[in-house]
Formats: C-alpha cells, sequence, structure tokens
C-alpha cells in the first residue's frame, strides 16, 4: 500500500530501481564486490567445507582479476581468517588458506601491505610447511611462503632468513634424522623439490654478487649430491638452481673483467671453491641430458628436455624465451633468472597468469614490461577479404608493383649488357 509519506516513497522508488538506472560497469563493480563480500563472510562459518568453497572462491577470484583494492582493504580480515584455517582448519582447508595469502601478496604488489602480511603470516606458513599433514598442504605452505617474502621483504639478510629454512627442507633431514634441531616432519620427495624451486626463486632476488660470496661455495656440494642420488623433481629443481648460480657467476665474471675492484676477495674465493667441482656439475648435468629418468617414456623425456636447457645456461649460451600474450603483446626472457621467476608464477597464477602480465605492476616490475594499451583492432570478414586475401586489392596492387620492379630491372639490367656490348666494339 502507498501513502502521501515521503519516506514511503524514497523507499519505492529505490526497491523499484533496475540495473538499467545504472551504468554497466557500475552494476558488474557491485555484483562482484557482493559476491566478494559474501565469500569473507563465508569464512566465518563453522562447516570447514562452505570455508573451503569460499577459500576456493576468493582465490580463483584472484588469479583471474587483479583486485588491488580489495585485498588492501579486506587484508587484515583475510589475514586473521587465513592464519585461524592454518591453525585448525584440515589440510585441504590449510592449503587453501596458505594459496590465498600469496595471492594477496602478489595483488597488492611491494609496499606496507606485504609488508604486513610478510610479517604476520609467515610464522604460521613455516609451521604449516614444516608439521602439515599432507604433501599438498607442505607445497601450497611453500609457495606461499616464497611469494610473500619475494614481495614484502625489504632486504636481502630477511629474505636468505627464509632461504635458510626452505634450504633445510630442501635436504633428506627429517624427524628420523639424528639432527633434531631442525624439528619437522620428513619430507616427501615432492615437498622436497617444491622447498628446492621456492629456494631457486628468492636466490633470483637477492643481488648476484650475494649470490657468489654467500651461496655458490655453501651449495655446490649439496646440490652435487642431490644429482648424483636424488628423485627426478629434486634433481630437476637442483639443476634449475645450478643453473641460477652458474649465471650468477657470469655476471660476476663480466663485471669483473670490466671492473676488477668491483668484487671482494670473498667472492673471489667462493668462485673459485665453486670452480673446483665445476667440471663435476657440468658433466653430471651433460649425462642427465642424455640419459633416462626415471619411469616411463614421459619421465625420460622430461629429464632430458629439462637438463638440455639447464646445460646449454652452463656452456654459457643465451637464453631467450618469447611468451605470447593477448592483444598482440609478446614478453621476451632474455635471463636465466627471470626463467625461474616466470616458471614460478605461473604455477601459482596458472590460467590467471595472462591477466597478470596485462594488469599486474609487480609483474611488470619484475620482467620490465610494458603491455600495449587497448584491445587490438578485429578485423572483420570482409576487411579480411578485402586486406588479406590473394585476391584482395591490397595483394593484387603488391602483385602488380612487384611486376613492375622485376620489369624495370630486368630493362636496366638489358641496358647495362647493350652498353658492354658497344663499349667492347
Amino acid at each position: 500500500m502507498r501513502t502521501d509519506d515521503t519516506d514511503d516513497d524514497t523507499v519505492s522508488t529505490v526497491s523499484t530501481a533496475t540495473s538499467s538506472d545504472f551504468g554497466h560497469h557500475e552494476v558488474e563493480e557491485r555484483d562482484e564486490n557482493t559476491v566478494l563480500d559474501g565469500f569473507v563472510d563465508a569464512l566465518y562459518e563453522k562447516r570447514a567445507k562452505v570455508r573451503e568453497a569460499a577459500l576456493k572462491g576468493l582465490i580463483n577470484a584472484l588469479k583471474t582479476s587483479v583486485l588491488i583494492d580489495f585485498v588492501d582493504d579486506k587484508h587484515e580480515t583475510l589475514l586473521h581468517l587465513c592464519i585461524g584455517s592454518l591453525k585448525k582448519g584440515v589440510s585441504s582447508e590449510a592449503a587453501f588458506a596458505s594459496q590465498l595469502i600469496g595471492l594477496m601478496a602478489v595483488t597488492t604488489g611491494a609496499g606496507d601491505v606485504a609488508q604486513h602480511i610478510l610479517s604476520e603470516a609467515s610464522a604460521y606458513l613455516i609451521k604449516a610447511a614444516k608439521f602439515g599433514s599432507d604433501s599438498k598442504a607442505r607445497i601450497a605452505a611453500l609457495e606461499a611462503l616464497a611469494l610473500t617474502c619475494f614481495v614484502g621483504s625489504t632486504n636481502y639478510e630477511a629474505t636468505e632468513e627464509i632461504m635458510d629454512v626452505l634450504w633445510q627442507m630442501s635436504k633428506r633431514k627429517g624427524s628420523s634424522h639424528p639432527d633434531q634441531a631442525l624439528g619437522m616432519t620428513r619430507a616427501m620427495p615432492e615437498v622436497r623439490a617444491a622447498a628446492l624451486s621456492a629456494w631457486t626463486f628468492l636466490m633470483t632476488e637477492i643481488p648476484t654478487t650475494r649470490i657468489v660470496s654467500q651461496h655458490m661455495a655453501q651449495c655446490s656440494s649439496a646440490l652435487l649430491s642431490i644429482l648424483e642420488n636424488d628423485e627426478q623433481n629434486v634433481r630437476i629443481a637442483a639443476g634449475e638452481a645450478i643453473a641460477v648460480v652458474f649465471e650468477a657467476r657470469s655476471t660476476i665474471r663480466s663485471q669483473y673483467y670490466a671492473d676488477p675492484s668491483s668484487t671482494d676477495a670473498s667472492s673471489a674465493l667462493c668462485r673459485k671453491n665453486f670452480e673446483n667441482r665445476e667440471t663435476e656439475l657440468v658433466d653430471l648435468i651433460k649425462g642427465l641430458a642424455l640419459e633416462a629418468g626415471g619411469k616411463g617414456q614421459g619421465n625420460k623425456k622430461s629429464q632430458r628436455s629439462s637438463f638440455k636447457e639447464i646445460h646449454s645456461v652452463l656452456k654459457g649460451e643465451d637464453v631467450e624465451t618469447s611468451l605470447k600474450l593477448q592483444q598482440g603483446d609478446s614478453l621476451i626472457l632474455n635471463s636465466w633468472i627471470q626463467v625461474i621467476q616466470m616458471k614460478f608464477l605461473t604455477g601459482i597464477l596458472a590460467e590467471g597468469l595472462q591477466k597478470h602480465l596485462q594488469e599486474n605492476t609487480l609483474l611488470h616490475e619484475i620482467f620490465s614490461f610494458v603491455p600495449q594499451q587497448g584491445k587490438r583492432k578485429t578485423l572483420t570478414s570482409t576487411e579480411k577479404r578485402m586486406y588479406m586475401s590473394p585476391n584482395s586489392v591490397l595483394n593484387k596492387a603488391r602483385t602488380q608493383n612487384m611486376n613492375r620492379r622485376r620489369s624495370q630491372v630486368h630493362a636496366w639490367q638489358i641496358g647495362q649488357f647493350g652498353a658492354e656490348d658497344v663499349g667492347s666494339d
């Protein structure tokens, strides 16, 4: 029923408004925010399945869209809820919570929010990585720990503290080992491979001089041992780490030859210690690039392909990989360090990689990439016939022009021959 009261008129007016009364973009944005807020609210539910579904929804949203404002506004709430899932949730919920923490860091980019995420979440991610009840939960925690550190760390000393945790997890030691000081559950091969990949990813962020002076000699013996004795996925991760070290060493060499004072005595000593094992490393990786690794044809091809690529880096060959993007863009990766960074981020963002490469400032900074603005024009069927068909006006004109030029060249040649004949007479 309607009355003449002003308040009732106002309520009626608002309740009968439709989407046509607003701009399409505004309605879409309002719908998206409503869905996201619904996911956040569902994280307070007591039922684990509801919380897991909400975490999945938020993960998908952060992968497929670059929701910087949402993360900046909600990061405190989301972080609190994700930490709760890490502390009390079952393994699947803990894995989703870790993924969401990592994606928040990637979305917001370097700055105060990422630093806060790292400071609040790192201890819980480390605990989940060490003591998670299954491999998926531990791997998700490892990857999130590496991502939050990569984005949120403000100095390489803090990064190296996280690298130490990852390095210990990449080794065989665990609860069954006499060294109980590590205090962690023994890691399965897939967890060790993930820890080593995360360690290598963080190594790409620290200065090359630091890699050479602190990590090159320290890790060479352990990585050599892994290459000789371990599971295939762990061997490949070790090979990728060695390639980063070799590339860093090559960079330092170039700097040294340009300016001998640019490297210190410590770097020179570590470089010399590493070079004592260089022949062993190169020969072993060359062998792995040729031999069959693991069971099944797929595993053999995977090992050969991976180690051929790694071996080319060790030989000092140029690394250049082109990645096709939307809107006609392409991204050129011209170092092994960038290849490792892209590989790690691809595993995290999956189908959302293209979207983030186009819109995420963090990825633009990492890869020194400026995307094209605006969409590439798509030709209509009529325009394709006009411009791309062999019988198009454009192609016919091009053919006529080429024929005319051939005729002119032919006539010029005949003239030259004729002149020579006259001169000879």
